[in-house]
């Protein structure tokens, strides 16, 4: 009798929902860990308005893979760029600015600036 209560609390465990709950925490870290690791770090230049949000430096260091990620991650560590940031923000990536196309990857090593939008064409 005591076999067949230990073979039920077997199938118990092994059928137990808790396993599936702990795959998707290990899920979850490892994509964490995968997405904190998938850009690379990046020196980006601020312009003049831009600098007393960050103590006043003239550049800060952002690990980012997009240009929507880049923004997202000024707005997270830095709160007053995100005012700048919806405002409207130009981008320059090696020379070239892009105003809309906010899932441009950052290149590796690429010279990085944020600058203000002008309106017009």
């Amino acid at each position: 009798m005591q076999s067949a209560g230990r073979a039920t609390f077997r199938r118990f465990l092994f059928f137990a929902p808790w396993w599936l709950l702990a795959v998707v925490c290990v899920q979850r870290n490892l994509w964490n860990l995968i997405s904190m690791f998938s850009g690379h770090t990046h020196t980006i230049h601020l312009w003049g308005a831009l600098r007393p949000l960050v103590g006043g430096r003239e550049s800060i260091d952002v690990t980012a893979a997009t240009i929507r990620e880049l923004f997202r991650k000024l707005s997270e560590n830095h709160p007053g760029m995100e005012v700048n940031i919806k405002r409207g923000v130009a981008v320059s990536i090696d020379g070239k600015i892009y105003r809309d196309q906010w899932d441009t990857e950052l290149p590796k090593g690429a010279e990085i600036y944020l600058l203000p939008r002008i309106p017009g064409g």
